[in-house]
């Protein structure tokens, strides 16, 4: 069995620049040493390592230990001169935060005398509320068209690996809450669109997203296209018989007198039972591509989503407008 090593925790003498390499519990037992059990790490003790001291602002609240710290304040990114609360705007947040600048230096992270605000890439896990931010831009999300309008309350999770178990359920919901009367706005007072886009984004590329396929919409469609191979085999069967009949009576004689009343009605039924039939479904197909393969008004599609659908363009489009997925 391989031995991983971890970290190697040290204080530094921001004087000097002197490090000094604490004892853990590995370094005790390997030196052939009894481990304290009061202090170093083991059995939830205090863990022996220097972190980086946080730069607080002066608007801000600290509560922390070991490493941990939640954070209460206004909207920053970083530094001091960073966020909406570096421009006095109300955008109360709170940043819960394990592991300050644990992934810089190659995951050793950085010693006691090193000063940092909060970091959206270095720090090892994070949930951050504010009232007003640019949570998109915080943590370093893909936007191919950003939106016009920046500051926004927003909720951002992140972390080596994220899980969100529900024993009954999960649901994920965009727009507005269903009230008995009038209607829910958003943070600033602003209208909530009838159907914001939900994005999930594998690898952190939106240009890489594409609709996700309705499942009744596109067994709807495949089930008429199967109808549709149904009709062109009964036509093509049908002409078949048509000029298997025709060549049966021309075979014998096929210079007499006859073939005079025999094609007129060959042509009858090629016409009746083959390219009649055709014509319409040219139609059919077309519509079918109308129903099922137009892109919507998507406004139009999302007043009446959950209703019977009219009879409009792209009524049953068999990709969502609304989810994506890459």
């Amino acid at each position: 069995m391989t031995k991983e090593k971890l970290y190697t925790p040290t204080v530094t003498d921001c004087d000097t620049g002197e490090k000094t390499i604490l004892k853990t519990m590995n370094t005790v037992m390997e030196a052939g040493q009894t481990p304290s059990l009061a202090f170093g790490g083991p059995m939830h003790t205090t863990l022996a390592a220097g972190y980086p001291e946080f730069q607080t602002a002066p608007n801000e609240k600290v509560i922390g230990q070991n490493g941990a710290s939640i954070v209460f304040g206004t909207d920053r990114k970083d530094t001091l001169v960073s966020g909406f609360g570096a421009i006095g705007l109300p955008s109360e947040s709170m940043d819960l935060v394990v592991g300050r600048l644990a992934s810089s230096n190659k995951g050793e992270g950085e010693d006691n005398c090193f000063i940092t605000g909060p970091n959206f890439n270095a720090d090892a896990a994070r949930i951050y509320i504010s009232r007003l931010t640019d949570v998109d831009l915080y943590f370093g999300i893909d936007v191919a068209q950003p939106s016009a309008q920046k500051g926004l309350s927003g909720v951002g999770i992140k972390a080596d690996q994220v899980r969100i178990v529900g024993r009954e359920g999960i649901k994920l919901v965009t727009g507005a809450m269903k009230l008995d009367k009038g209607t829910e706005v958003n943070s600033l007072g602003g209208k909530i669109p009838v159907a914001p886009k939900i994005d999930l984004m594998a690898g952190n590329s939106e240009e890489a997203l594409q609709p996700i396929v309705k499942g009744d919409n596109l067994n709807a469609c495949l089930l008429e296209l199967g109808g549709f191979v149904d009709n062109n085999s009964t036509q093509i069967a049908l002409i078949s018989d048509v000029l298997s009949s025709l060549c049966s009576v021309l075979a014998p004689e096929p210079f007499l007198a006859s073939t005079k009343i025999i094609s007129p009605i060959a042509i009858t039924a090629i016409q009746v039972f083959g390219k009649n039939p055709g014509y319409q479904s040219r139609i059919n197909k077309t519509l079918w591509e109308v129903n099922y393969l137009t892109r919507p008004d998507t406004d139009r599609i999302n007043i009446i989503h959950g209703k019977d659908l009219p009879a409009i363009p792209g009524a049953r489009y068999i990709c969502s407008t609304n989810v994506r997925a890459s």
